[in-house]
């Protein structure tokens, strides 16, 4: 399967929300719990500067564990709520595609394997976080946006 791969420049992103320790064999269950949680506690964080969603990988180890966060932008001095976490992503260059959401694991794969061999002006950062962006109002239906660390 091949797919559209673009190039584009993220400022720094400030985000807040919950984070969960997954492994990639369970990761849809363990992930899916975690927006549900999410999304129930959204409201608590009041400096939100966008209306996207956000779903961060990274910390991934060789036996597939990785840290998920669900999580929206928020200001840099943004107050959050007990239980809840910070982070930030550095400004950077990210390979971009659109899938479905029950196509995202291909993406992934095609991004980091496929595209990755064939691309001759960027390497994929297999280190740095990865991450998906939702609309405000996702629907299981809709696209969402990959995007893959670039160096």
């Amino acid at each position: 399967m091949s797919y559209k791969v673009t190039i584009e420049d993220i400022p720094v992103l400030n985000l807040a929300g919950l984070k969960t320790r997954v492994n990639i064999a369970n990761a849809k269950e363990q992930c899916s719990a975690l927006w549900k949680e999410f999304m129930d506690r959204r409201e608590e964080l009041k400096e939100i500067v966008e209306d996207s969603l956000y779903g961060i990988s990274t910390n991934m180890t060789e036996n597939g564990n990785f840290d998920y966060w669900a999580v929206v932008a928020v200001t840099p001095e943004s107050t959050i709520s007990p239980g809840m976490v910070y982070m930030t992503l550095p400004a950077r260059k990210y390979a971009k595609c659109v899938s479905p959401l029950n196509d995202i694991s291909k993406t992934f794969e095609f991004i980091y394997g496929e595209w990755a061999k064939t691309e001759k002006n960027f390497s994929v950062d297999f280190k740095a976080s990865r991450f998906e962006r939702y609309p405000k109002a996702f629907q299981g239906t809709d696209k969402v946006e990959l995007f893959v660390p670039l160096s």
